[in-house]
């Protein structure tokens, strides 16, 4: 990967470069050195992860979500559990229709380490989103502290539903499995899941699980593909009213413009 900045190389990454730090560094910054302007401004913070490949540097986040999954239920159960969870919060309706990618094998076929394969990379990508969450927090405080919070409207978004895509979709080009082998040459490693140099992805099945009731994933025209959620934090202070859902169709490709 090639970072830029201003359009130019970034040759000076620190040794424990993660991105997800990096990208909330540069915004801060941003945000700091316009402190003293009165003019509106647009940040755009794109985050990378949780993409392929899934990498996380705290271990320990890694393994508190290790600690939830392996053992646990099987998938299809994890997703019930999520889809009751969404229901109680109030955000899904309880009897919401669902079905399972029949791509996926049953539970009870898996063997062992097929099954901690799958919770690890879960673990991982969880840990991830948390880690993300985590960084925007500092987003958040830094627009408190500068008084800017409640003038600021936030949108929360991702590009697309979980991605069930297999590693194989990364060596389609001539060159491309030698390339992957050479960079990341602890693929398949279900131990070095979430390190430098391995290459874990979500699975299909670990994919619909974060689909929730939506059926499939990335890379399919179905809703758990083409829809994702957005959260939006309108401008103003606590006198509002508390927070609601909004089911109208939107599209994201409004939202630019828009602003």
């Amino acid at each position: 990967v090639t970072y830029e900045r201003n359009g130019e190389p970034v040759t000076d990454l620190l040794e424990d470069f993660y991105s997800t730090d990096a990208y909330t560094d540069e915004m801060l910054g941003m945000i700091d050195s316009g402190a003293e302007d009165d003019r509106p401004f647009f940040g755009y913070l794109a985050y990378t992860a949780p993409h392929d490949p899934l990498h996380e540097p705290d271990t320990a986040l890694i393994q508190k979500y290790l600690d939830m999954y392996e053992g646990n239920n099987d998938f299809e159960q994890l997703r019930v559990d999520r889809i009751s969870d969404l229901a109680d919060r109030g955000l899904i309706d309880a009897d919401v229709a669902t079905r399972w990618p029949s791509q996926t094998p049953d539970w009870d076929t898996l063997t062992d380490e097929q099954k901690r394969d799958l919770a690890y990379r879960l673990a991982v990508y969880s840990a991830m989103i948390e880690h993300v969450d985590t960084q925007f927090g500092r987003i958040v405080d830094r627009l408190k502290e500068t008084g800017e919070y409640d003038n600021t409207l936030i949108v929360l978004a991702s590009d697309n539903g979980a991605s069930g895509l297999s590693p194989d979709v990364y060596t389609q080009t001539p060159g491309a499995r030698e390339w992957l082998e050479e960079h990341y040459p602890l693929i398949g490693n279900v131990d070095s899941y979430g390190e430098p140099g391995s290459f874990p992805v979500l699975a299909l099945a670990n994919a619909q699980v974060s689909s929730g009731p939506f059926f499939h994933t990335k890379a399919s025209v179905f809703e758990g593909g083409t829809r994702a959620p957005m959260i939006v934090k309108a401008p103003g202070g606590s006198e509002q009213d508390g927070p609601r859902i909004v089911d109208t169709l939107s599209y994201i490709g409004d939202l630019y413009p828009t602003f």
